[in-house]
C-alpha cells in the first residue's frame, strides 16, 4: 500500500501511454478524495448523533487525517508499517505499547478489509479508544477501496483506497466508565500485551477518568 503520488514517479509522462496513465490516476485520485470528503462528513455527523455517540461520547473533534493509497499484491507487505506510522503521527502522547498494539489491530483489520475475496468495492467503519496525555480519545476510522481493472494500469494499481481518521476528545463528564471499560478492555484483549501491560493501561485510563469526575 503506497501513497498515490508515488505511482507518478514510475510513469514516463513524455510518452502518450504515460500521459494517459497520468490522467487516469488523477481521475482515480479525485474519486478517492471525494469518498474521503464524504467519510469525514459522515463521521462528524455521527459523532453529533446521540445514538451513534452514546457509548463513547465526545466533547469535540481535535484533528483528522486523510490518506489516499494505491494497492498491489507487492505493496501489501507494507500495510502494517504504513498504518502504525500513521497512528504514531496521529497520537503523539499516548502509551507507546498501546499505540503499537492498536496499530497492529488496525492494520490487521485493514488487511482483511482490502483482501476480502469476491468484493470489488467495500467500506470499513471502526472506532478505537485510548489515552493521550491527560485525556481519553476516540478515533473513528472510515475506509473505502475499489478494484481497478484498467489494462493500461496493470501492475501499477490493482486497487485504490481512501482512509479517513478523526480524533476526538472523549467527554469524561458524560462517559459511562463501565461502557468505556468494556470497549477498551476488549480492544486490549485482542492485542499481544501481557496482563501487566493491560493492567497498567487500564489503571492509566481509570486515573484520567477519576480526575475529571
Amino acid at each position: 500500500m503506497g501513497l498515490i503520488y508515488n505511482v507518478f514517479k514510475e510513469l514516463d509522462t513524455f510518452s502518450e501511454l504515460g500521459e494517459m496513465q497520468k490522467q487516469l490516476i488523477i481521475t482515480l485520485d479525485d474519486l478517492a478524495r471525494s469518498k474521503a470528503t464524504i467519510f469525514e462528513q459522515e463521521i462528524k455527523e455521527s459523532l453529533l448523533e446521540t445514538t451513534e455517540n452514546r457509548t463513547i461520547p465526545i466533547n469535540h473533534i481535535t484533528s483528522k487525517m486523510t490518506r489516499i493509497h494505491t494497492y498491489t499484491e507487492e505493496s501489501a507487505k507494507h500495510i502494517l508499517e504504513n498504518v502504525k506510522e500513521s497512528l504514531r503521527n496521529f497520537v503523539t502522547k499516548g502509551n507507546e505499547k498501546v499505540i503499537d498494539e492498536v496499530g497492529n489491530l488496525m492494520s490487521g483489520e485493514v488487511t482483511r478489509f482490502l483482501n476480502e475475496s469476491g468484493v470489488n468495492s467495500n467500506v470499513l467503519k471502526r472506532y478505537y479508544v485510548m489515552t493521550e496525555g491527560e485525556s481519553i480519545i476516540r478515533i473513528d476510522l472510515r475506509g473505502w477501496y475499489s478494484e481497478i481493472n484498467i489494462k493500461s494500469l496493470a501492475n501499477k494499481i490493482e486497487k485504490i483506497s481512501a482512509f479517513v481518521a478523526v480524533k476526538s476528545a472523549v467527554n469524561l463528564q458524560a462517559l459511562d466508565y463501565n461502557a468505556f471499560l468494556s470497549v477498551y478492555q476488549y480492544q486490549l484483549s485482542k492485542s499481544d500485551l501481557n496482563l501487566t501491560d493491560i493492567k497498567e493501561a487500564l489503571d492509566e485510563a481509570r486515573q484520567i477518568y477519576a480526575r475529571f469526575r
